[in-house]
C-alpha cells in the first residue's frame, strides 16, 4: 500500500515522502491518520537530527516518519487485534475511530 508521511532525513531536513508500506503483522493495526499535532519533542528532533537522542543514527537511510500524537480512522486490524487490544480492551474493527496518547512511544530499534 501507498502510504504518504512527512519524514526526517537529517537535521533541518524535513520531506513529505511518497512509500511503500510493508503488510501489517500479526496483532498490528493500520491507521489513516486524519490529524496529528507537533509537540516540542518532535520539533527538537526535527533541528538536531541524530544529535536528538531519540533520532536514530541511520535516518538518513532510513528516513523517520515524525508525529507521534495523532488521530485517526483503523482501516485494516489483523489477529488477534481483531479479538482483543494489547491492554485487554474490546476489539478494534475497521472504521473505528483510533487515537494515541502523547506518551506513546516506539520501542527502541
Amino acid at each position: 500500500m501507498e502510504a504518504k508521511a512527512l519524514r526526517l532525513h537529517a537535521a533541518n531536513d524535513l520531506r513529505v515522502d511518497t512509500f511503500e508500506l510493508p503488510p501489517i503483522k500479526e496483532d498490528e493495526i493500520l491507521v489513516k491518520v486524519v490529524s496529528d499535532s507537533i509537540c516540542m519533542s518532535t520539533y527538537k528532533c526535527a533541528i538536531l537530527g541524530t544529535g536528538h537522542k531519540r533520532v536514530h543514527p541511520d535516518v538518513a537511510e532510513h528516513p523517520a516518519i515524525m508525529g507521534h500524537e495523532f488521530a485517526g480512522d483503523i482501516v485494516e486490524a489483523s489477529p488477534p487485534s481483531t479479538t482483543r487490544a494489547p491492554c485487554g480492551a474490546p476489539a478494534t474493527p475497521t472504521s473505528s475511530a483510533a487515537a494515541t496518547p502523547p506518551t506513546a512511544s516506539c520501542p527502541p530499534r
